[in-house]
């Protein structure tokens, strides 16, 4: 019989995440840094522009051609994808 219960053996796969180098990651880039040419889009996923959060008034965060839905949606944190999984 084995000794070793297969239930208490870590998985491969904390095995593999402790083989892996350590990713070092920087301060976000300021918006001198950035493109000239750079859209607002471009600059918020590169980390130049910092979402509007709780202490911000939503008003001030927003055009004025938005609506308080629109302010509220703008808001809201966006969900990424896992890129290592597969549907």
């Amino acid at each position: 019989m084995d000794d070793e219960d297969p239930l208490r053996r870590p998985p491969e796969a904390d095995a593999q995440e402790q083989r892996q180098d350590e990713t070092v990651v920087g301060p976000p880039d300021t918006i001198a840094d950035a493109v000239p040419e750079a859209t607002e889009a471009d600059l918020a996923e590169q980390g130049v522009l910092r979402p509007p959060s709780d202490a911000t008034g939503l008003a001030d965060a927003v055009r004025d051609d938005l609506t308080p839905a629109d302010a509220v949606e703008q808001n809201q944190e966006i969900p990424i994808p896992d890129e290592d999984r597969r549907d």
